[in-house]
Protein backbone atom coordinates (compact mmCIF):
# COMPACT_ATOMS: atom_id res chain seq x y z
CA UNK A 1 0.00 0.00 0.00
CA UNK A 2 2.48 2.10 0.91
CA UNK A 3 4.27 1.62 -2.63
CA UNK A 4 1.36 2.29 -4.64
CA UNK A 5 0.68 5.76 -2.66
CA UNK A 6 4.28 6.55 -2.95
CA UNK A 7 4.20 5.51 -6.95
CA UNK A 8 0.82 8.05 -6.91
CA UNK A 9 3.25 10.73 -4.64
CA UNK A 10 5.51 10.95 -7.67
CA UNK A 11 3.12 10.68 -10.22
CA UNK A 12 1.44 13.84 -9.37
CA UNK A 13 5.06 15.33 -8.61
CA UNK A 14 5.54 14.70 -12.21
CA UNK A 15 2.47 15.85 -13.50
CA UNK A 16 2.85 19.22 -11.64
CA UNK A 17 6.31 19.30 -13.14
CA UNK A 18 5.16 18.89 -16.30
CA UNK A 19 2.06 21.66 -16.12
CA UNK A 20 4.82 24.61 -14.25
CA UNK A 21 7.11 24.30 -17.62
CA UNK A 22 4.37 24.14 -19.84
CA UNK A 23 3.45 28.05 -18.21
CA UNK A 24 6.88 28.58 -18.02
CA UNK A 25 7.39 27.93 -21.76
CA UNK A 26 4.08 29.76 -22.61
CA UNK A 27 5.25 32.55 -20.32
CA UNK A 28 8.30 32.66 -22.15
CA UNK A 29 6.93 32.88 -25.53
CA UNK A 30 4.33 35.78 -24.59
CA UNK A 31 7.57 37.65 -23.19
CA UNK A 32 8.91 36.98 -26.53
CA UNK A 33 5.97 37.86 -28.36
CA UNK A 34 5.44 40.94 -26.98
CA UNK A 35 9.47 41.91 -27.52
CA UNK A 36 9.35 41.09 -31.12
CA UNK A 37 5.60 43.66 -31.22
CA UNK A 38 7.67 46.32 -29.60
CA UNK A 39 10.49 46.32 -31.08
CA UNK A 40 8.09 46.25 -34.48
CA UNK A 41 6.08 49.71 -33.21
CA UNK A 42 9.70 51.27 -31.71
CA UNK A 43 10.68 50.52 -35.35
CA UNK A 44 7.25 51.96 -37.43
CA UNK A 45 7.68 54.78 -34.74
CA UNK A 46 10.98 55.62 -36.16
CA UNK A 47 10.15 55.30 -39.82
CA UNK A 48 7.20 57.64 -39.31
CA UNK A 49 9.25 60.29 -37.37
CA UNK A 50 11.90 59.64 -40.41
CA UNK A 51 9.14 59.93 -42.77
CA UNK A 52 7.80 63.42 -41.30
CA UNK A 53 10.88 64.74 -41.27
CA UNK A 54 11.12 63.78 -45.10
CA UNK A 55 7.94 65.37 -45.84
CA UNK A 56 8.32 68.38 -44.06
CA UNK A 57 12.03 68.93 -45.76
CA UNK A 58 10.03 68.50 -49.03
CA UNK A 59 7.56 71.12 -48.32
CA UNK A 60 10.39 73.30 -47.17
CA UNK A 61 11.88 72.99 -50.83
CA UNK A 62 8.77 73.07 -52.63
CA UNK A 63 8.35 76.20 -50.84
CA UNK A 64 11.70 77.62 -51.43
CA UNK A 65 11.19 76.73 -55.19
CA UNK A 66 8.39 78.48 -55.81
CA UNK A 67 9.47 81.51 -54.15
CA UNK A 68 12.57 81.23 -56.05
CA UNK A 69 10.49 80.77 -59.04
CA UNK A 70 8.02 83.52 -57.91
CA UNK A 71 10.89 85.65 -58.04
CA UNK A 72 12.79 84.85 -60.88
CA UNK A 73 9.68 85.80 -63.28
CA UNK A 74 9.82 89.10 -61.65
CA UNK A 75 6.96 91.04 -61.03
CA UNK A 76 4.53 89.40 -63.34
CA UNK A 77 2.75 88.16 -60.73
CA UNK A 78 1.49 90.34 -58.30
CA UNK A 79 2.63 89.95 -54.43
CA UNK A 80 -0.57 89.16 -53.15
CA UNK A 81 -0.76 85.41 -55.36
CA UNK A 82 2.55 84.79 -54.01
CA UNK A 83 1.58 85.06 -50.03
CA UNK A 84 -1.57 82.80 -50.87
CA UNK A 85 0.77 80.14 -51.93
CA UNK A 86 2.71 80.63 -48.67
CA UNK A 87 -0.23 80.62 -46.98
CA UNK A 88 -1.43 77.36 -48.95
CA UNK A 89 1.90 75.43 -48.39
CA UNK A 90 2.04 76.49 -44.69
CA UNK A 91 -1.51 75.14 -44.06
CA UNK A 92 -1.23 72.09 -45.95
CA UNK A 93 2.70 71.73 -43.87
CA UNK A 94 0.80 72.12 -40.37
CA UNK A 95 -1.98 69.54 -41.86
CA UNK A 96 0.56 67.05 -42.56
CA UNK A 97 1.87 67.58 -39.51
CA UNK A 98 -1.11 66.62 -37.53
CA UNK A 99 -1.66 64.07 -39.85
CA UNK A 100 1.33 62.25 -39.09
CA UNK A 101 1.31 63.76 -34.99
CA UNK A 102 -1.97 61.81 -34.97
CA UNK A 103 -0.10 58.11 -36.61
CA UNK A 104 2.48 58.39 -34.10
CA UNK A 105 0.07 58.49 -31.12
CA UNK A 106 -2.24 56.08 -32.66
CA UNK A 107 0.98 53.63 -32.80
CA UNK A 108 1.62 54.75 -29.19
CA UNK A 109 -1.71 53.65 -28.08
CA UNK A 110 -1.74 50.65 -29.81
CA UNK A 111 1.54 49.29 -28.16
CA UNK A 112 0.50 50.24 -24.63
CA UNK A 113 -2.97 48.54 -24.84
CA UNK A 114 -0.12 45.26 -26.60
CA UNK A 115 1.71 44.95 -23.23
CA UNK A 116 -1.16 45.52 -21.29
CA UNK A 117 -2.47 42.52 -22.59
CA UNK A 118 0.48 40.52 -22.45
CA UNK A 119 1.23 41.41 -18.75
CA UNK A 120 -2.41 40.55 -18.21
CA UNK A 121 -1.63 36.90 -19.94
CA UNK A 122 1.07 36.33 -18.16
CA UNK A 123 -0.36 37.44 -14.67
CA UNK A 124 -3.09 34.78 -15.34
CA UNK A 125 -0.73 31.98 -16.42
CA UNK A 126 1.09 32.95 -12.94
CA UNK A 127 -2.30 32.77 -10.94
CA UNK A 128 -3.04 29.62 -12.25
CA UNK A 129 0.01 27.93 -11.99
CA UNK A 130 -0.27 28.97 -8.29
CA UNK A 131 -3.94 27.90 -7.91
CA UNK A 132 -2.88 24.58 -9.94
CA UNK A 133 -0.13 24.49 -7.04
CA UNK A 134 -1.45 25.15 -4.01
CA UNK A 135 -4.26 22.28 -5.04
CA UNK A 136 -1.79 19.70 -5.60
CA UNK A 137 -0.15 20.44 -2.03
CA UNK A 138 -3.48 20.42 -0.70
CA UNK A 139 -4.04 16.88 -2.11
CA UNK A 140 -0.73 15.46 -1.74
CA UNK A 141 -1.33 16.37 2.82
CA UNK A 142 -4.05 15.17 2.62
CA UNK A 143 -2.87 11.73 1.38
CA UNK A 144 -0.29 11.74 3.24
CA UNK A 145 -2.04 12.38 6.31
CA UNK A 146 -4.07 9.13 5.45
CA UNK A 147 -0.88 7.53 4.91
CA UNK A 148 0.61 8.50 8.23
CA UNK A 149 -2.62 7.24 9.86
CA UNK A 150 -2.99 3.80 7.65
CA UNK A 151 1.13 3.67 9.00
CA UNK A 152 0.37 4.10 12.39
CA UNK A 153 -2.63 1.32 12.46
CA UNK A 154 -0.20 -1.39 10.90
CA UNK A 155 2.29 -0.27 13.05
CA UNK A 156 -0.29 -1.11 16.28
CA UNK A 157 -1.14 -4.39 13.96
CA UNK A 158 2.50 -5.23 13.92
CA UNK A 159 3.19 -4.48 17.21
CA UNK A 160 0.39 -6.67 18.80
CA UNK A 161 -1.54 -3.70 20.47
CA UNK A 162 -4.41 -4.51 17.71
CA UNK A 163 -5.77 -8.00 16.47
CA UNK A 164 -8.95 -9.33 14.67
CA UNK A 165 -10.83 -11.41 17.66
CA UNK A 166 -13.81 -13.00 15.24
CA UNK A 167 -14.92 -10.52 13.52
CA UNK A 168 -14.22 -7.45 15.48
CA UNK A 169 -11.05 -5.79 16.07
CA UNK A 170 -9.51 -5.94 19.32
CA UNK A 171 -7.12 -3.70 21.93
CA UNK A 172 -4.44 -5.01 24.19
CA UNK A 173 -4.54 -2.67 26.63
CA UNK A 174 -3.05 -2.35 30.57
CA UNK A 175 -4.20 -1.64 33.97
CA UNK A 176 -3.10 1.70 34.36
CA UNK A 177 -4.37 2.94 30.60
CA UNK A 178 -6.58 6.14 31.30
CA UNK A 179 -9.29 6.51 28.54
CA UNK A 180 -9.83 9.47 26.55
CA UNK A 181 -13.28 11.39 26.23
CA UNK A 182 -13.39 12.50 22.63
CA UNK A 183 -17.05 13.42 20.64
CA UNK A 184 -17.48 9.89 19.80
CA UNK A 185 -17.18 8.50 23.54
CA UNK A 186 -14.67 7.32 25.62
CA UNK A 187 -11.45 5.43 23.70
CA UNK A 188 -8.10 3.27 25.54
CA UNK A 189 -5.02 4.64 24.25
CA UNK A 190 -2.90 1.44 22.84
CA UNK A 191 0.53 1.10 22.11
CA UNK A 192 3.73 1.35 23.48
CA UNK A 193 3.55 4.31 24.90
CA UNK A 194 0.27 3.41 26.74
Amino acid sequence: MQNHNSHDLQALTLQLSAVSDHLKQASSAAVAHSEQAAQRLGQAGQRLAADTSLAAQKVVQAVQQEAQTALSTGLAQPLSVCEQKLQDSARQIAQAAASLQAMQQQAIQVQRLWFWKVGVLVFGACLLAVLASTWMVWRNTRDLQRIDYNRKVLTAISAGDLNLCGKELCARVTAKTAPVQTPQGYFVRVGAGS
